[in-house]
């Protein structure tokens, strides 16, 4: 039986049972569970993956490479997470700031509200006007 989790780390594992019952699964697919069982090559599927294994334990460096690169792709990825929601809080407050100068709120509130400085509210309200 198959089961596959996907975590928050965004990684996905499959978790095999090793064990279990066989009849429902192609002979690939229980050549492959006996490959990672017992390491025992049974086609040419599991001989090209047992060479691939092979070669991969003998060069550390493949493997801290793809490690590396792995790391550094979930790590861009939290930047991007990370910056999108900045954005999206910037956006938000510019949003809320056009909203009260459209109710014609003082600067002074607007600011309170929104941790605008002045400044930029005036640019907001430049805006505003330009588009209008």
């Amino acid at each position: 039986m198959l089961l596959s989790l996907v975590l928050d780390d965004g990684v996905t594992r499959v978790f095999i049972n090793t064990e279990g019952d066989r009849h429902r699964i192609s002979k690939e697919l229980a050549n492959l569970i006996d490959y990672i069982s017992t390491g025992k090559v049974t086609d040419d599927y599991t001989r090209q993956l047992d060479e691939e294994v092979r070669e991969l334990r003998n060069d550390t460096g493949k493997g801290v490479s793809y490690m590396t690169y792995m790391q550094t792709m979930m790590e861009e990825r939290a930047m991007g997470f990370d910056e999108g929601t900045i954005y999206g809080r910037e956006q938000t407050t510019k949003d809320f700031a056009i909203k009260m100068l459209k109710a014609n709120k003082p600067y002074d509130e607007i600011s309170e509200f929104t941790a605008l400085t002045r400044e930029q509210i005036s640019e907001l309200a430049a805006s505003i006007h330009r588009v209008h």
